[in-house]
């Protein structure tokens, strides 16, 4: 099970009087919005990730499907978290301009199965007689840094399109290791290792108080390997947004 709490706060110059409650989409929605030309906007945003359960496909995995498969330990939560700043600036009204550097931390627990971690085939590594109980290790630092660019692509009456191209610069670290020396899981790992392109179109529309939104994006990797020899996958998402403003401020 994934469990995800976001947070997200920001302070824009010099038009602070002209932002409403709705005028950004929910803190998990980035590229939503741009600036007046000349204004500044720093914003943070946080976000805590927890994973309880193992599966594969629909279904949980249990401790024997672990022996059987030769495992020797298996975690039992991780938990990420990660603090975004946001840097923007816009050159002109159409144009806005974005640097998101973040800070990483991760940490995951790690509990022996089977007979209690002794011998189980292809999946002990050597370390087998290493773990003989629940034990933890956790990684931080920086991560990797976003730089981005958001166009207005047009509008018509109270609903636009904006798209973004960015690039993920691999600021974060891909060598972390265990305290034995070897390579810690990829999950653990602090930044991609690979450049990244990072586009987006985002619709956005509005009647009266009710306001609305749609994303759709990727994360395209454009290199094979990185300097630790492995790639994370591409990943795309599209997602939806409402809102409603009940008062001057809140909705």
């Amino acid at each position: 099970m994934k469990k995800v709490l976001l947070f997200g706060v920001c302070l824009a110059l010099p038009a602070l009087a002209d932002f409403t409650p709705d005028s950004h989409a929910p803190a998990g929605v980035m590229y939503d919005h741009l600036h007046k030309q000349g204004e500044w906007m720093i914003g943070y945003r946080a976000m805590h990730q927890r994973f309880d359960d193992i599966r594969h496909g629909g279904g949980d995995v249990g401790r024997a499907d672990l022996v059987a498969a030769g495992y020797s330990v298996a975690p039992t939560n991780m938990t990420m978290t990660m603090h975004m700043l946001e840097i923007m600036y816009a050159p002109t009204d159409d144009l806005t301009l974005m640097v998101m550097p973040q800070y990483m931390t991760m940490d995951m627990t790690m509990t022996p199965v089977g007979d209690g971690g002794h011998g189980h085939g292809h999946g002990d590594h050597g370390d087998a007689d290493v773990h003989h109980g629940s034990h933890s290790h956790a990684v931080s630092g920086l991560g990797d840094t976003a730089i981005a660019a958001l166009y207005r692509l047009g509008r018509i009456g109270d609903q636009e399109f904006i798209g973004t191209l960015g690039v993920s610069v691999p600021t974060g670290d891909v060598h972390k290791k265990n305290a034995d020396g070897t390579f810690m899981h990829y999950g653990m790992q602090i930044g991609s290792g690979t450049w990244d392109l990072l586009p987006s179109l985002t619709y956005l529309g509005r009647h009266g108080d009710f306001s609305w939104g749609a994303q759709t994006g990727a994360v395209l990797r454009m290199e094979d390997s990185n300097e630790a020899g492995f790639a994370f996958g591409d990943r795309y998402h599209l997602t939806g947004w409402g809102a409603w403003r009940l008062a001057s401020w809140v909705s």
